[in-house]
C-alpha cells in the first residue's frame, strides 16, 4: 500500500492516525480530495467508524482508515457518548461542556475518577 485516506476532517486526529501508520505510507486526507464528511448517522462509534471509511473509499477510491471517538462517562449513564462533539457545539465550546460535566458530577457527589480510553480493532 502506497496511500491511504485518513478518513477524518479534525487536524488532531488526522496527525494521531498518520503518526501511527508507516512513513511509507502517503496519507492523504479528505479535505485535500474536496471530500465533504457523511452524516454520522450510526448507533454506536463502530457504526460511524465504518459508515465514514466506507463514504470515503467510495468518493475516493482509495483504502481508508477511519474512527469515531467521544466521551462515554459512567457517572452520565455513558452520555454524552456518540455525540459528545454536538452535545459539545450545544454548550458553545469543549470548555465549556467539560465545566458542564463537572457540574453535573458534583451534584451527583461524585469525586476523581479513572479514565479508561479503549480501542477496538477488527482485525
Amino acid at each position: 500500500m502506497k496511500k491511504i485516506l485518513v478518513g477524518t476532517h479534525n487536524k488532531g486526529k488526522f496527525k494521531e492516525i498518520s503518526y501511527l501508520l508507516s512513513k511509507k505510507i502517503q496519507k492523504i486526507s479528505p479535505q485535500k480530495l474536496k471530500i465533504q464528511s457523511p452524516k454520522e448517522t450510526g448507533k454506536s462509534f463502530l457504526e460511524n467508524a465504518k459508515l465514514k471509511a466506507n463514504y470515503f473509499s467510495k468518493y475516493s477510491n482509495l483504502p481508508v482508515i477511519s474512527d469515531d471517538s467521544g466521551l462515554e462517562i459512567k457517572a452520565l449513564n455513558g452520555k454524552p457518548g456518540i455525540y459528545s462533539a454536538r452535545w459539545a457545539k450545544r454548550h458553545g465550546s469543549f470548555k465549556k461542556a467539560m465545566n458542564f460535566i463537572l457540574m453535573k458530577m458534583k451534584k451527583k457527589r461524585i469525586g476523581p475518577q479513572i479514565l479508561f480510553v479503549a480501542f477496538h480493532s477488527n482485525t
